[in-house]
């Protein structure tokens, strides 16, 4: 039909009340259950919200297992440790995120935020339970624990004891084996000069080291090596003007490699990591040779060349030094017969004394077994101070100074030397460029020389009453000191 067949009322037939008809109770009988609030389960994945964050009730972990929350990218190929419980612990946040958790109730809750990336990411609980160890993991697992770690000598001996407790009591029973006492055995550093409560031990002193390769990468790198003829067909390779080793004519790095005859000993390649100055002559282990890095000069060392480590060698030791080297025996270190080639020094061998040995490095030595020659590695010595009468009298018999502080401990054989006194300098001491060398040649220091250094608010030097330079040749010097205004250096 074209028309309604009946029209509505115009009004509703009844008015709505004005009130509810009973009134709302004060507090809910049960507490709501929203979207926003998700108990966790085991394997089961967890979609975050778009728009809002979820709260996670968390499943307890029982003892011997271990629940980890795991943030899971799209493909499954990467996941993030979120938090984790075990042994039944309370639920703990992980790094790097740090999601919040709560477990001032139970069950604890953990708060995911809301992710509104494209990429469907989801979060999941997994349940880990390890295998029960093996009689050797778990007493493996206690000498990681109370142990620097175990050896195969060890663990046969814990194992051989039966039980934790009993390993213990068997440890309480054993002498002390002191720290101290293990390090200062095998402690082996690089030093220079003496210090407080160690020094360098002297190359005439039983236990020294000495090395097959020429060149030191703690002390040669930056010096430069001079091949020098030594008047019978061969060559010397000199740095400082000490001679390192002999190699024949065509045998040179000049040769072989189309270099000057002198060239600077560079740290390493820093395109390639791996090569770097070896400090070894060669690996019989592995058959290798020992590297040298080398370049024209000091600004080409960032692409230095590459050549083979020389070894330690003189046809003519007297041509070589002015005096026979030093005949000695050497020893293996630890009874290896090969560490890196080093050897220690057993005993100086007749007519050769301590006489014969420079105070300062290198000194050179020929095994007596071998009749191989060998450069000093200069170590570093500890002093034993446990008992404070053996540290002054082998320093004594040595020519050298203790320099332990005195304690109550050796306040009663702590006796000041006046030969071990600071050493007081008197008369003029000329700044000249050999005056200084003089420094590195007898004591192994250097001396730098500063240039444009501006002197702040500094006095002239022809003020010679209230400055410490004092003017050379000063009755003749006419035109230095001209100007009586400028008595002032200017402040920057």
């Amino acid at each position: 039909t074209s028309s309604p067949t009946s029209s509505p009322a115009s009004e509703p037939t009844s008015s709505p009340t004005s009130s509810p008809t009973s009134s709302p109770s004060a507090t809910p009988t049960s507490a709501p259950i929203t979207s926003d609030e998700v108990t966790g389960e085991i394997d089961v994945p967890i979609n975050p919200s778009a728009t809002s964050e979820i709260f996670v009730s968390m499943p307890p972990s029982n003892s011997g297992s271990l629940l980890i929350l795991s943030k899971v990218s799209e493909d499954n190929e990467h996941d993030v440790q979120i938090a984790r419980s075990y042994d039944g612990n309370p639920w703990e946040t992980l790094q790097p995120l740090l999601l919040p958790v709560d477990c001032q109730q139970d069950p604890c809750v953990v708060t995911i935020p809301s992710h509104a990336s494209v990429s469907a990411i989801h979060y999941i609980i997994r349940d880990y339970n390890p295998p029960a160890k093996t009689n050797d993991q778990s007493f493996a697992k206690l000498l990681l624990q109370a142990t620097y770690g175990p050896t195969q000598e060890s663990l046969h001996e814990a194992k051989s004891l039966g039980s934790a407790e009993a390993w213990v009591r068997d440890q309480i029973d054993k002498p002390a084996s002191l720290h101290r006492a293990h390090y200062r055995q095998r402690t082996n550093g690089y030093i220079k000069t003496d210090i407080k409560h160690h020094g360098v031990r002297l190359a005439c002193e039983r236990g020294s080291r000495w090395n097959r390769h020429a060149f030191n990468r703690w002390r040669d790198i930056g010096k430069t090596i001079v091949e020098v003829p030594t008047g019978s067909g061969s060559y010397y390779l000199k740095v400082d003007g000490i001679a390192r080793t002999e190699v024949s004519a065509s045998a040179r790095p000049s040769v072989q490699h189309g270099i000057p005859s002198s060239y600077v000993i560079c740290r390493k390649d820093p395109d390639q990591d791996e090569v770097r100055m070896s400090d070894f002559h060669y690996d019989s282990s592995t058959g290798q040779f020992g590297t040298l890095l080398v370049a024209a000069d000091s600004n080409s060392c960032s692409m230095p060349i590459s050549i083979e480590m020389p070894s330690v060698q003189f046809s003519n030791p007297v041509h070589a030094f002015g005096s026979q080297i030093p005949l000695v025996t050497l020893m293996d270190i630890d009874g290896s017969s090969n560490v890196l080639e080093s050897k220690l020094l057993d005993q100086i061998q007749a007519p050769s004394t301590c006489a014969n040995f420079k105070m300062i490095w290198p000194n050179f030595v020929q095994d007596s077994a071998s009749g191989l020659y060998y450069v000093e590695d200069r170590r570093l010595e500890l002093y034993d101070t446990t008992n404070s009468t053996t540290i002054t009298k082998s320093r004594m018999l040595g020519n050298r100074c203790p320099r332990v502080p005195r304690t109550f401990l050796n306040e009663d054989t702590c006796i000041p030397r006046a030969d071990c006194g600071a050493a007081v300098f008197a008369g003029a001491f000329r700044l000249t460029a050999e005056n200084m060398r003089k420094f590195y040649e007898l004591d192994n220091k250097y001396v730098y020389r500063l240039t444009n250094l501006p002197l702040v608010s500094t006095s002239n030097p022809c003020k010679t009453n209230n400055n410490r330079f004092v003017r050379k040749d000063a009755g003749n010097d006419s035109s230095g000191c001209s100007s009586d205004s400028n008595d002032e250096f200017p402040t920057i």
